[in-house]
């Protein structure tokens, strides 16, 4: 294994065994010719990929894709049924809420039981417990039974417990997720921290912002295949097409996600790509019933705009046309930063706002309105047309269709402007000026 790479998985897959009952594990056990009562589950399949010292991985996809099973082999709680994973590194992990804590044990006695698996002497976690105490901020609960702790205690404590004693690499599996706001802040600046001082960072989430913002490398497993890897906005463009564009048939080996194709009635009227704003790079995704054909940025007054200012009321207006007949059509817009960051999206299905039915071959303009109340920079616009018969179905989505310029009025920086303004007044003896 090259220096520079802390952990290697090669051709990995995992099976398990399926049984209906208990009665049919026994009858398999026993039974004189060993006829098989299971049946086989592949969790992963040929599994590849390296993650390099110091780098932050994010690895993502629907429940029951594998990941689970996945970071279990990489930190050796389960032994592949085929292929190999190097790790060249201390692992800690946290692979599910409370995993690895004694329930009648205190908090206390749990951290030090920790340190001790993770090869740390009694005086090394002597040195440490404070650190992890302070972090967790759990109180007098650190000398309680941690089955009397809430969900909120047992996170704090096992993500305090888990980032104290200087892993190499640092695994989290969907935890952070029960945490409040404030612990979650701190947990993730704690990541930042860890991850500047040269740990490697494995997240498990749900979370596509997380992904983006914290990770460089990212993987997108279902069905125990890994379906994309690499740069995470480009990862979770596919991640999306599979939530949003339908179900995908993992069982083929040559299975991969690719755009919905358009016909040609869209590709002769599609004229997204002739504006000068247009991303190249977009993403889209949709089951084709109907399809986003052209779309402008209007000011205030209906006036063509090629940029804006902080403050702005503008329209975004989008032309969409129907493949096929949709009762309950809905639309959405969202807007990124440049490294993907999610500022705002709203839908019309989400606010309670209604359209009357859509015949095939039906052409309509959809406005959205709002107020730019962002710092002056480059942002991304993305487009969702839906149905909600039953539940969500994607139409059409075009994401990150155009390149939003924005400038600002004030002299500020971050994302949102609030257009503060700033005074000055004298203090009374009593209090503040009333």
């Amino acid at each position: 294994m090259a220096n520079d790479t802390i952990i290697k998985v090669s051709g990995v897959s995992k099976k398990f065994r399926r049984y209906a009952s208990v009665g049919q594990v026994i009858k398999e056990v026993f039974h004189p010719r060993r006829k098989q009562y299971h049946q086989e589950f592949w969790a992963l399949r040929n599994v590849d990929f390296e993650i390099k010292r110091g780098e932050s991985v994010g690895i993502v996809g629907r429940n029951g894709s594998g990941k689970s099973t996945l970071l279990q082999i990489i930190c050796g709680v389960l032994q592949p049924t085929s292929g190999t994973v190097s790790v060249n590194g201390r692992i800690a992990a946290l692979l599910e809420l409370g995993a690895g804590f004694h329930p009648e044990f205190s908090g206390r006695e749990n951290v030090y039981m920790n340190g001790a698996l993770m090869g740390f002497s009694r005086a090394e976690m002597d040195e440490r417990f404070d650190s992890v105490a302070s972090f967790a901020d759990i109180g007098d609960f650190i000398d309680q039974p941690v089955r009397t702790y809430s969900s909120g205690m047992f996170v704090r404590l096992a993500f305090a417990a888990a980032i104290n004693v200087d892993p190499d690499i640092l695994v989290v599996d969907e935890a952070l997720s029960v945490g409040d706001a404030y612990f979650q802040q701190k947990c993730f600046k704690r990541i930042k921290d860890l991850k500047d001082g040269g740990s490697t960072i494995i997240l498990v989430t749900h979370d596509a912002q997380a992904v983006i913002r914290h990770t460089e490398f990212a993987v997108f497993l279902n069905g125990g295949r890994i379906i994309e890897s690499g740069i995470p906005q480009k990862v979770m463009a596919e991640y999306h097409k599979f939530v949003f564009g339908g179900e995908h048939d993992t069982d083929k080996e040559d299975d991969i996600l690719t755009p919905v194709a358009l016909t040609d009635t869209a590709l002769d009227n599609d004229v997204v790509h002739t504006k000068s704003n247009y991303n190249k790079n977009e993403s889209y995704f949709g089951d084709g019933r109907a399809k986003i054909l052209d779309f402008e940025l209007l000011g205030k007054e209906g006036e063509p705009l090629t940029h804006v200012f902080s403050g702005d009321e503008v329209a975004v207006k989008v032309m969409v046309e129907f493949y096929q007949n949709i009762e309950f059509p809905g639309f959405g817009i969202e807007f990124k930063t440049k490294d993907g960051l999610l500022v705002y999206a709203v839908n019309s299905w989400d606010n309670q706002k209604r359209f009357a039915p859509q015949e095939k071959g039906a052409i309509v303009s959809v406005v959205f309105e709002q107020a730019v109340v962002l710092v002056g920079g480059e942002y991304f616009v993305s487009i969702g047309v839906s149905d909600h018969k039953e539940e969500t179905e994607i139409l059409d989505a075009r994401m990150d269709m155009f390149l939003l310029r924005v400038s600002s009025r004030n002299n500020c920086s971050g994302v949102v402007d609030f257009s503060s303004n700033i005074s000055l007044a004298p203090v009374l003896k009593e209090g503040f000026e009333s």
